[in-house]
């Protein structure tokens, strides 16, 4: 049954993002179609002068199993957030959508493959440090998104990751809304 439930998510995700998108929407001022092209990162060093002078877009993504009916979370070990279990996410790349964005962040941050649902919320966050010695100033989307998959390869930013029962609140404000936004699509 659990399984069928699955399913049902992801043929909706699919559906939705064929037809309406209207929660991962590209708008292009522009009435000629474009073809997105996905540029080379930043240097170090220019990116370290970027994360300084502006706000960084991230998308941070709540991974809900419901077979299992769990969340996952990885311990970083770099900051910011360094040494608090947190939501797989980063920054988005130029020409990305949040949904292709989530899914990339969860392959390379814990090797999970997800099905991005639905935008949760649009967070404005500033954590003291970051890993360039000074404040980091993101704008976040949250998205959330269901995984059945349970094996997980963390990358050398994370130490550890556990599931989380879905009754366990996470300690940390900016998580904890989440998760109760989260619970709502979750009771639906």
């Amino acid at each position: 049954m659990l399984q069928l439930l699955f399913l049902f998510f992801a043929l909706y995700a699919y559906a939705d993002d064929c037809f309406d998108m209207k929660q991962n929407h590209m708008i292009f001022f522009d009435t000629q179609e474009i073809e997105l092209v996905h540029t080379a990162l930043l240097d170090r060093s220019l990116y370290a002068q970027c994360v300084q002078a502006l706000p960084i877009c991230c998308v941070d993504i709540f991974v809900y199993n419901p077979i299992t009916r769990c969340y996952f979370l990885v311990l970083r070990n770099v900051p910011p957030a360094k040494g608090i279990y947190f939501f797989p996410g980063g920054r988005m790349h130029k020409g990305e959508s949040f949904f292709e964005c989530a899914k990339r962040k969860c392959y390379e941050e814990a090797g999970l493959e997800i099905v991005p649902m639905q935008i949760i919320d649009v967070y404005n966050t500033i954590y003291p440090d970051s890993a360039w010695d000074c404040q980091t100033h993101t704008v976040n989307i949250a998205v959330f998104a269901l995984c059945s998959d349970d094996i997980v390869a963390l990358d050398h930013n994370h130490v550890e990751y556990r599931w989380q029962s879905i009754d366990v609140i996470p300690e940390h404000e900016y998580l904890k809304d989440i998760y109760y936004k989260a619970q709502e699509l979750i009771a639906w």
